[in-house]
């Protein structure tokens, strides 16, 4: 096993409302970084996060799950969080141990109660956090109303886009990258393509 120096580890979760798709992401990381052979999925059973039998039937997080992954020379180890309050104590726990937060909204749904209190509990640490909207491709997605939601919704949030979706709903096909300059659409295995802007 190769070995990482402190400043090559990072600890970062995934935190939002419960079906937020943060284990989906996490499947997906593991993927596309290729700690996994075939990407995995909560709804055919078979996430390698969800493994527990009771996850697996209710096709949810209960338990904080490890996805370590490897990326550019350093070692991230991603954690998988439950979304439902009744497993709050996971959610606090470990909020000691990440350096960071990804927190996740659904671009159907847009800010959760489950969103709007992990936010709050990093806001009074004054921890780093970025926001990531999923379900893109949903029917009635819409980037735009996320935002806004996310926006007048989360206390103390100053939020700018660094990545810009090309199309919406059944039309979403990829990304722009604001900072990069670089268009990005998914292959058919989910794998992004460069493309011209």
């Amino acid at each position: 096993m190769k070995k990482y120096s402190t400043d090559q580890i990072r600890n970062v979760g995934l935190y939002g409302h419960q079906a937020s798709g943060k284990t989906t992401l996490a499947d997906s990381i593991l993927y596309l970084t290729g700690g996994a052979d075939r990407l995995h999925k909560v709804d055919d059973g078979n996430s390698l996060l969800d493994f527990d039998p009771e996850e697996v039937n209710r096709r949810m997080t209960i338990y904080a799950a490890l996805a370590p992954v490897e990326w550019e020379g350093h070692k991230i180890n991603v954690l998988d969080l439950p979304g439902f309050f009744d497993f709050q104590y996971e959610i606090t726990a470990s909020l000691r141990v990440v350096e960071g937060l990804v927190l996740l909204a659904s671009a159907v749904a847009g800010v959760e109660v489950g969103l709007e209190k992990v936010w709050g509990q990093a806001e009074l640490l004054g921890m780093p956090r970025i926001m990531f909207f999923n379900k893109m491709d949903k029917e009635n997605a819409d980037f735009y109303r996320c935002l806004d939601d996310c926006s007048e919704k989360l206390s103390g949030s100053r939020l700018v886009p660094i990545e810009l979706p090309i199309g919406t709903a059944d039309t979403f096909s990829g990304v722009v990258n604001l900072v990069t300059q670089k268009a990005y659409k998914f292959d058919e295995k989910g794998k992004p393509q460069e493309i011209p802007i």
